[in-house]
């Protein structure tokens, strides 16, 4: 900054910059000081209703920002005065409004002189993200994730205050040399919301590609920010202008046919910035909290586990992964708590842009994950062989696949399914299979060979879960005749029924050390019985949904039972306990489709059809729980001999 140069005040001056030791210009005699202590030094910018100065404060002896409005006439027309005065005040407001927030520029003053009117503001020392792109050219994941962490928390700060900025964009949020955090300017056509106003039709305000589809028609809302702040990011990933970046006859961003193949997106921040940029208010983002949430910008996954006992206060989300890319209808989490695969999908797959596939998750790193892709339908369940060298899925496309974790390559396809696949087990023998279908067929794989063992027909409908033992001499059947059917693995053997549901039996799992079996049933029951498979008699039945109970599973000490539900959430409950202790999650936005706890017991994974994959904090003690330490369960064993 000059310390020895003035900047005239007088939009007309022909002569502006002046001596700063006057106390007027040299050329016009317009006072060159505000208030007696500012002083403009350089014009940063000028337009039809001001310019914007870098100044000083002469009493406090330090760099400002000085913003000047002055209506321009046209032919003696003085130009929408008094909408762009109304504007300039409202910037002064909401910047007093907003406090002392760091990464908010601080008002100094509010001043009318000579009938002009000025706005004295805080200097942030850095360049704004426009001049940043056109520096150093595209900006990678890494740039925009660190970029989404650090504003959107300040989003979230002025819509608690029903603040919405309305022009966020890249020449507006500069990156402040003294940190690594980014500041917000220019509140000059931010607005104060209240809830009468929000659905309202008002003055079109903000800059041309970057405001939301509803802002252009006089209607922002809070979302219209997060559309704005994520066009932001498709420019500076793209270096490509939001109007060219518009594609009219599929009415979207189509942003991935220009962003640079050398700086690869992951498909979690693919499926953000389409959150953020939905033209369609319903499928866009709701709040920056959302956002931040997907992003995993929360506290990191606990190392090992704690050895005390849940508690219902303590116990909360880590993180949300949100991959845009279709409902998530199975978990499973590798033996050794390493990876988390997930299946799922739409049936209309890729015509719809989603994907049919199977994602690897590497526990505590959420922002990269590989996909399986050999799948043509959605895949309806995922588990790990024992051993952890396999995954095994199964698919509504009527096929089982085997896939080489190391590799990532296909090993087997196993063919032989007439319907649909529901669901499948795999034994702890690791090489037999089971898998159960739409039409209510079972069938029996040998996964060395990939043939089918046996095969068993029921006439009571859709198979909707299979359990097998501990000991994979037994498994159990839930299906749509409100009954549990027990059989023997090897033979296909009846052994017993349990009834007490008055709806299909819709879930199914034992417990780790095989004297239980939990199971949950449909939207008209929603009860979850424990049974005791000794005594073949029901030991508890709680009624903790609304709606059916998709998903259950023991945790590894088998003290606890994860549930999740079509009523939207996911519930942990102290099994056989006279008062015991229970948690709730309810922050889906659809039904919830399936649980999974990682070995160690310091987390739960769930997923459902708002495509979000959530990680709970599960704190408890494990150590009485070892793989492999489960005892056999007391059920007769049929005479005949196995195949």
């Amino acid at each position: 900054m000059d310390q020895d140069i003035a900047y005239c005040f007088n939009p007309y001056c022909l002569y502006p910059e002046t001596a700063a030791d006057h106390q007027r210009c040299h050329n016009c005699g317009f006072d060159l000081t505000i208030k007696q202590q500012y002083q403009a030094r350089s014009l940063i910018a000028s337009g039809r209703f001001g310019r914007t100065f870098l100044g000083k404060d002469l009493y406090q002896q330090r760099p400002c920002v000085i913003k000047q409005f002055f209506p321009q006439r046209e032919e003696g027309i003085l130009l929408n005065s008094r909408k762009a005065i109304q504007l300039f005040h409202s910037e002064a407001k909401r910047l007093k409004q907003l406090g002392d927030h760091p990464q908010i520029p601080q008002l100094y003053d509010h001043i009318e002189q000579e009938s002009y009117h000025y706005i004295i503001q805080e200097w942030i020392d850095g360049e704004n993200l426009a001049r940043e792109l056109s520096r150093r050219g595209a900006f990678s994941e890494r740039d925009l994730r660190k970029l989404l962490s650090s504003l959107l928390p300040v989003l979230q700060y002025i819509h608690d205050r029903r603040v919405i900025h309305r022009d966020i964009k890249p020449h507006n949020i500069i990156c402040r040399n003294s940190d690594p955090e980014f500041v917000l300017v220019d509140f000059g056509a931010a607005k104060l919301a209240s809830l009468s106003e929000l659905g309202k039709t008002g003055t079109i305000i903000g800059s041309p590609g970057y405001a939301a589809p509803e802002q252009v028609y006089g209607k922002a809302t809070f979302a219209s920010d997060l559309y704005s702040l994520g066009v932001t990011c498709l420019h500076l990933l793209t270096e490509v202008s939001p109007f060219e970046l518009y594609n009219p006859l599929d009415n979207q961003l189509q942003w991935r046919d220009y962003y640079c193949q050398d700086l690869p997106v992951s498909d979690s921040l693919a499926a953000i910035l389409d959150g953020m940029t939905a033209f369609d208010l319903q499928e866009r983002y709701t709040s920056a909290e959302a956002v931040l949430s997907a992003l995993g910008v929360l506290s990191s996954l606990p190392a090992s586990p704690s050895p005390q006992s849940p508690d219902a206060n303590q116990t909360s989300l880590v993180m949300k992964v949100y991959s845009g890319k279709g409902a998530i209808y199975s978990l499973d989490v590798s033996p050794n708590g390493d990876l988390l695969a997930s299946g799922g999908g739409a049936d209309w797959g890729k015509f719809i842009g989603k994907d049919n596939c199977v994602r690897l998750w590497q526990v505590g790193d959420w922002q990269y994950h590989r996909k399986l892709m050999r799948h043509a339908a959605p895949i309806v369940k995922v588990v790990f062989s024992r051993d952890g060298e396999r995954l095994i899925s199964g698919s509504r496309d009527k096929t089982v696949k085997v896939w080489n974790i190391k590799s990532r390559h296909l090993q087997q396809t196993l063919k032989g399914h007439r319907f649909e696949i529901s669901t499948l087990q795999l034994s702890p023998c690791e090489d037999i299979l089971l898998s159960g279908s739409v039409g209510g067929e079972i069938l029996l794989w040998n996964l060395q060979t990939g043939r089918v063992l046996d095969r068993l027909s029921l006439e009571s409908g859709t198979i909707n879960a299979l359990a097998i033992t501990p000991d994979g001499e037994y498994f159990a059947v839930a299906s749509d005749d409100s009954t549990v059917q027990l059989w023997e693995v090897y033979g296909f053997k009846p052994l017993f029924s349990l009834k007490g549901h008055t709806d299909a039996v819709t879930s199914l799992a034992f417990s780790p050390d095989g004297k239980y079996l939990a199971s949950g049933s449909g939207d008209w029951d929603c009860s979850l019985k424990i049974w005791e498979l000794s005594t073949q008699t029901l030991q508890q039945t709680l009624r903790e949904h609304q709606w059916a109970i998709n998903a259950v599973q023991f945790s590894p000490d088998g003290k606890y039972l994860a549930t999740a539900s079509s009523d939207k959430t996911v519930k942990v409950v102290e099994i056989l306990k006279d008062k015991p202790v229970k948690c709730c999650w309810s922050r889906y936005h659809g039904p919830v489709n399936t649980v999974a706890f990682s070995p160690d017991g310091t987390f739960l994974a769930s997923g459902g059809d708002d495509e979000t994959l959530r990680i709970w904090r599960w704190q408890q003690s494990v150590s009485s729980y070892r793989t492999g330490d489960a005892s056999p369960i007391l059920i007769p064993k049929s005479e005949e001999t196995t195949p």
